[in-house]
């Protein structure tokens, strides 16, 4: 190829462009010249109504009108405008343009002539605009109907918030390049507006008629508009689309707006956690940013769902460096990445290790100085923990007993336990466990270390690994059935970020090994969630997807124990986190003996049965549910 010569590639540009001029020219001056003849139409039908008042020299006077208006419609760039996508704005200016034009060819009149007939020039002008404007409505409204085809019939949605927010995304949707949707109806809990139209589409607002309103206008989907809207309002407008089979999507809030607007792109699908039966729980505490700035912070268990978030939310508290424990080799290298590359925060730092190797946590809490510890790493699963006593002690309890050592041997500043609702009179070996935990960082604590202890405990996390969320999204994807312990199972849920920013809080706040629990409002049935999950998926239970019920499994509760009691609690200066009272402990010299015998039957690879047995005789108010144990709270009720 020549030096020089342009590619194909290059020339296909230049035709394309060159076509995308010339038609963008000749739509401008199409319009222009549409404005001047509908014009002239109106300056002859003024004169036909007004005859007996027509100008003397009727051919200048013509002359001096277009002048006037072409002038006008140049100064004011009336013909700029696509007018597919024509604003209020634009026909307003359209009306200063002739109104300036018109009031210079008055004046030009009177003081000439002598004369100037104000009939004919508020008709002219009038008669003007209306058709100006008109033409550029019927042009657009053809327009929008013909993008949507017969073959490719538009989306016909429901919007939920006729304010501002809502009319953008109306404008936003309709118009955007690759997207075919209509807005058929809006809806809006504001009485003022309800029967009035909006742009030609009308507002509802009689909740009964929900259905009637979807039915008549064959509504397919629904986005909710609005960013203030109380959460019960939410969930009540989500469950009334899912009854009546019409999957439901949000706008992004307004700060992720882009440039003052959204991007189709950003429309989210509801989710699990927008039917949470309370109002989420956010924080913005600056004590928490104060704790962790500027300091040494390790997480264990940093690769779980847990972990990453409270990770993710560290990130912004700017700590000195950030340790992330895990042994999870490739969880542990993605979350290394995303928080550098999405979170840019460089202080990041992997470290591959086990917590129960007591050398190996020594050594890490040696070298990189943690000043404060958040310790998530540990085993949750109940039905796996009830076949695998001894590695619930491994993990749990001896894991918790390294790195709490080493917090108060290596002159940690803080550590917080993230313990679980299950540890509130344990009926399974992980509850068990986990307040055996929170009994060794207690009796730590009473020794006087200068190391500042709180432990947290919440229920089940929306979300997290190894959740009914994940579970049921994965049968559900399958075609089902949808697998339910027990149709009466109940539990409290929070969110992932809830649940780190908890832990944060309680870093925060935490000074002599308290418990802080969360008020997560009313507990929910599962198989409530099952069913709004498949109908979030715009599946029917018990039609499309099946529910089946499997019985409750070896150490399951059927109803967890109520965390917030007053009568229990103390309050903090946080509404909904409260601090554990009345909680019993134990010395450290009474650990010690039972912690040698677990060590003990560890290295004799003992029945699960007498670890069990231990387990019971630390923590009283364990009352196991598992058949396979029932002779050991047998025995111990004797």
């Amino acid at each position: 190829m020549p030096v020089g010569e342009p590619t194909d590639g290059v020339q296909m540009v230049k035709k394309r462009l060159r076509q995308y001029i010339n038609r963008a020219a000749f739509n401008k001056l199409l319009l222009l010249a549409t404005d001047l003849l509908l014009g002239a139409v109106a300056f002859v039908l003024s004169l036909l109504l007004f005859e007996e008042q027509a100008p003397v020299a009727l051919g200048q006077t013509a002359a001096l009108t277009l002048a006037f208006r072409l002038a006008a419609f140049f100064g004011f760039k009336t013909y700029a405008v696509v007018i597919r996508f024509i604003h209020l704005r634009d026909v307003v200016k359209l009306a200063l343009a002739l109104l300036l034009a018109d009031v210079t060819l008055a004046t030009f009149s009177y003081v000439v002539w002598g004369k100037f007939s104000a009939a004919i020039g508020i008709t002219y002008f009038t008669l003007s605009l209306m058709a100006m404007a008109g033409y550029r409505a019927l042009v657009r409204y053809f327009s929008v109907e013909h993008e949507a085809t017969d073959e490719h019939p538009p989306i016909r949605l429901l919007i939920f918030g006729a304010g501002s927010a809502g009319l953008i995304t109306k404008h936003v949707l309709e118009h955007a390049p690759g997207l075919s949707y209509k807005v058929v109806a809006f809806f809006d809990d504001d009485p003022l507006k309800s029967g009035k139209t909006i742009e030609g589409v009308r507002v509802f607002n009689v909740a009964e008629h929900f259905k009637d309103i979807i039915r008549k206008n064959g509504v397919q989907k629904a986005v909710i508009a609005i960013h203030q809207l109380l959460p019960e309002r939410r969930q009540q407008f989500i469950e009334w689309c899912l009854e009546a089979e019409v999957p439901v999507m949000k706008v992004p809030p307004l700060s992720q707006w882009y440039e003052g607007g959204f991007n189709p792109a950003q429309l989210e699908n509801v989710r699990i956690e927008d039917l949470l039966e309370r109002e989420p729980i956010r924080m913005e505490s600056p004590h928490v940013r104060e704790t962790f700035s500027g300091k040494i912070v390790l997480v264990t268990g940093a690769a779980g769902s847990i972990g990453r978030e409270l990770c993710r939310q560290l990130a912004h508290c700017q700590p000195k460096q950030l340790l992330l424990l895990d042994k999870a080799e490739s969880a542990l290298h993605e979350l290394h990445l995303s928080l550098v590359e999405e979170e840019h925060c460089h202080q990041a730092l992997p470290i591959l290790a086990d917590i129960t190797d007591a050398a190996s946590i020594a050594q890490i809490f040696e070298r990189y100085r943690p000043q404060v510890v958040l310790h998530a790493a540990a085993y949750k699963h109940v039905p796996m923990l009830e076949n695998y006593p001894q590695q619930a002690v491994k993990v749990n309890i001896f894991g918790t007993k390294h790195v709490a050592d080493a917090a108060v041997r290596y002159g940690a500043e803080k550590f917080i336990l993230v313990s679980t609702d299950k540890a509130v009179n344990p009926t399974n070996v992980m509850g068990a466990s986990k307040r055996i935990a929170e009994l060794y960082v207690q009796a730590l604590h009473a020794q006087g270390s200068t190391t500042a202890f709180a432990i947290t405990r919440f229920g089940n996390v929306l979300g997290s690994d190894g959740s009914v969320i994940p579970r049921f999204k994965k049968q559900i994807q399958a075609g089902g059935p949808v697998t339910v312990t027990s149709p009466e199972i109940v539990r409290y849920f929070m969110t992932i970020p809830e649940a780190a920013q908890l832990i944060l809080e309680a870093g925060a706040m935490g000074r002599q090994a308290e418990i802080f629990l969360f008020d997560m409002g009313q507990p929910v049935r599962i198989v409530d969630l099952a069913r709004k999950m498949i109908r979030l998926a715009g599946l029917q239970p018990d039609k499309d997807i099946a529910i089946q019920f499997t019985g409750l499994r070896p150490g399951e509760k059927l109803i967890e124990e109520l965390l917030l009691q007053q009568e229990n609690t103390q309050p903090t200066y946080h509404a909904k986190i409260r601090i554990a009272k009345n909680i019993p402990q134990l010395a450290m010299q009474d650990l010690d003996f039972s912690l040698q015998e677990f060590q003990h039957m560890i290295a004799e690879n003992a029945d699960d049965a007498e670890i069990v047995r231990l387990m019971m005789r630390l923590v009283p108010e364990f009352q196991s549910t598992n058949p396979k144990f029932a002779d050991i709270f047998a025995q111990k009720n004797l």
